[in-house]
């Protein structure tokens, strides 16, 4: 992995494009730098899986890395520079959507399907952003990945709703309540919230209702929908 740049010799390139540690060298014969870091380069793919998927702009769309460990955006909405614990966090992708598909009385139908796609680094967390309100139903995937690629999508709602996230069409309980729907809280007055991490199995998840924002791992071949509940 590694990308174009100027000068010779090793160090790291003069552009920190991307993710990146401070493993690179330089192979004049492949004109790159190249970085032996373990970081996989995965496509992650957006879909909007509501009725309106064609007809209503989510776009353009932000998605921030914030580090391998996330402490650039603690709060799940991205405050700092998302770079704060130095592993290639810090980088913002912003997606368009894609052209319109169809042609209606000589002219463009206005319909363009809400589906994004974005190259991601695993291990790493990001921060998505939506221009307008966020789908009831969205789903999630990272394509033609392994068991071990993972990241830890986290997704502001402005809708006070219940989240719940699907793995695969099965349910998955946040980690911070009881199957039975209470908050462990309540059985331990000491217990602290706790949030995914990239070690965590596809699908945990955790809300946090004060910022609204729900933390979800996409693992491996795994399909992640979130839906929003009456």
């Amino acid at each position: 992995q590694g990308g174009g740049g100027g000068g010779g010799g090793g160090g790291p390139p003069p552009d920190w494009s991307g993710a990146y540690a401070n493993t690179c060298f330089r192979n004049n014969d492949w004109f790159a730098w190249v970085c032996d870091v373990p970081i996989q380069h995965r496509m992650l793919v957006v879909e909007s899986m509501d009725s309106d998927t064609e007809i209503r702009r989510l776009s353009p769309i932000a998605l921030l890395s914030t580090g391998r460990f996330g402490k650039g955006g603690v709060d799940g909405i991205g405050n700092g520079d998302g770079n704060a614990d130095g592993e290639g966090g810090g980088y913002l992708d912003l997606l368009n959507g894609p052209m319109d598909h169809g042609w209606c009385f000589g002219y463009t139908c206005l319909k363009r399907i809400s589906t994004f796609y974005s190259i991601v680094a695993t291990p790493q967390h990001y921060t998505l952003y939506l221009t307008s309100t966020a789908p009831q139903h969205m789903r999630f995937m990272l394509a033609g990945a392994d068991a071990d690629d993972a990241i830890v999508l986290s997704l502001w709602y402005s809708s006070p709703m219940r989240l719940v996230v699907f793995r695969d069409g099965v349910q998955q309980t946040d980690m911070n309540w009881t199957p039975d729907g209470k908050h462990k809280s309540v059985a331990d007055p000491l217990y602290e919230d706790r949030m995914p991490s990239t070690a965590s199995a596809s699908g945990t998840n955790a809300y946090f209702r004060l910022v609204r924002t729900m933390h979800v791992t996409v693992r491996g071949p795994h399909v992640i929908e979130i839906k929003t509940m009456p």
